[in-house]
């Protein structure tokens, strides 16, 4: 089903009141501010455009190894287990190991820029230039998931899984699409 903004207004009525922090600082390179993500142990992640950055409240430490990421701009963090924070960049999808800092390539062929992520069904959900597709952590394998003819070559900009619904909702450019699992 695709839904325009309006209906949205109405479906989504909540009011939330947000707190206000001191500023963060970051160094001159990273001055756009892609994504940010607190993982589990209260650790909070930035993705910018020219890298990686954790804020433990204190300081910002950017993630400097010798890989790709270190220059790539993040666009998506979830964390998928205790063990690994999932990160999407330009180049492709990466899986960090917070314990290790390791940070395995690609599971997929794909070297789409990543917009979004949504863990649902026990599977990673991937939004990107080259549309919807899903990571089996099990299996180790991506899959492109295939939408109706009609919107499959979509850019995916945006998800959010609705547990009640046991459905993903996909936001791309011009469409806002329900795809249930049942």
């Amino acid at each position: 089903q695709a839904y325009s903004s309006d209906i949205l207004s109405s479906a989504f009525p909540y009011n939330y009141r947000y707190k206000s922090f001191k500023n963060i600082y970051f160094p001159i390179e990273s001055n756009v501010v892609n994504v940010v993500f607190q993982d589990d142990t209260g650790l909070v992640w930035v993705g910018t455009q020219s890298g990686l950055f954790s804020y433990n409240g204190y300081q910002i430490y950017k993630l400097a190894r010798e890989t790709d990421i270190e220059y790539a701009n993040i666009t998506a963090i979830v964390q998928v287990s205790k063990e690994y924070l999932c990160i999407g960049t330009n180049k492709g999808l990466r899986f960090l190991n917070l314990f290790t800092e390791q940070l395995p390539l690609d599971p997929g062929k794909s070297k789409s820029i990543v917009y979004s992520f949504e863990p649902a069904d026990g599977r990673l959900y991937i939004g990107s230039y080259d549309g919807l597709s899903c990571y089996d952590p099990v299996k180790q394998v991506r899959e492109t998931v295939i939408l109706p003819e009609k919107f499959r070559k979509l850019m995916v900009n945006s998800l959010l899984w609705d547990e009640q619904q046991n459905c993903l909702w996909i936001g791309t450019e011009g469409y806002l699409l329900r795809y249930c699992l049942n």
